[in-house]
């Protein structure tokens, strides 16, 4: 993961509501119950479930959508920096 520097993570927090969603986030970071898990495809951001640890996969070696809890249109992409 790319490590972005305190200061430019402060310039890139902008606005008040951005802030605020930082806040949100840090606190259910500290928060996030095991046995579950995020998954981004597209513009969707899905919360899995796991079974016994573990991400499971369909037989294609594909996320298995028969493990998803919710789906939230929140923008986001799953590459790697």
């Amino acid at each position: 993961m790319k490590t972005v520097t305190k200061p430019q993570a402060e310039l890139n927090r902008g606005s008040d509501s951005v802030q605020r969603l930082v806040r949100k986030l840090h606190r259910l970071q500290k928060e996030w119950p095991t046995g579950v898990w995020l998954f981004a495809d597209g513009s969707t951001l899905s919360l899995m479930r796991t079974e016994n640890g573990q991400r499971m996969m369909n037989s294609a070696g594909c996320v298995d959508p028969k493990y998803t809890i919710e789906s939230f249109r929140i923008p986001n992409d799953g590459g790697d920096w």
